[in-house]
């Protein structure tokens, strides 16, 4: 087990716990947040980081494999795109922490925790900037302006256009794709398992502040 994967056993033991007899009593699976703020705030701001973490994790995947075979897909702009999905989702991986964090917070401020929140919650923003920086970097001096793009993909979108009219462009065609995508994926497979590391620490210090004796403490 690690740090996340450890928060992630927590909430949803307590999820199940907290949820099943609503949903049973109701027969529905949508529970009015506004009725329950600290149960959402808590467990449905962890599913929204590890939902983020998922896609991430997909990305890795998807763009180590071959694209799909359909016409309509032209596999530049299938690369571009796994790219800049990529990187977007590290930024809202970013933004995320950092909501979950300052609610947490605030939170647990209120319900007397407040030595607890002081050294396990505050260092977090300043350990979730710097571990993300690079990255976000490159997503955020693009984001305003256009998609991201770098000589890599570049060149692959350029063979592609002159490969759909000149037939022996074709090879170098496929030799500029195959070298960004594996170029990419190695990046990928590199930021994701930096990024595993990064919330393994950060749900290992949130739940010294959301727990308490291996339950969620909910004295608020």
């Amino acid at each position: 087990m690690s740090g996340y994967s450890d928060y992630e056993k927590l909430m949803a033991e307590w999820g199940s716990a907290y949820l099943m007899p609503i949903v049973k009593n109701k027969e529905s699976t949508l529970i009015d947040s506004s009725k329950h703020k600290s149960f959402s705030m808590i467990f449905y701001g962890f599913t929204e980081i590890s939902n983020t973490f998922e896609a991430l994790s997909l990305s890795e995947v998807l763009i180590a494999v071959a694209p799909p075979r359909s016409n309509r897909i032209n596999h530049d702009e299938y690369l571009k795109y796994l790219v800049n999905t990529y990187l977007q989702d590290v930024y809202i991986l970013k933004e995320r922490l950092n909501t979950y964090a300052t609610r947490l917070k605030r939170l647990y401020t209120k319900a007397g925790r407040v030595s607890l929140v002081s050294k396990h919650i505050n260092p977090l923003f300043e350990f979730v900037k710097s571990s993300l920086e690079d990255i976000v970097k490159t997503r955020g001096y693009h984001v305003h302006a256009s998609r991201y793009r770098d000589d890599e993909l570049d060149r692959v979108c350029q063979m592609a256009l002159i490969s759909r009219y000149d037939p022996e462009a074709k090879k170098h065609y496929r030799f500029s794709y195959q070298k960004a995508q594996k170029a990419w994926a190695a990046r990928i497979k590199s930021n994701n398992a930096s990024t595993k590391k990064l919330l393994d620490y950060y749900f290992k210090e949130i739940s010294k502040v959301v727990s308490e004796n291996g339950n969620v403490f909910m004295s608020l």
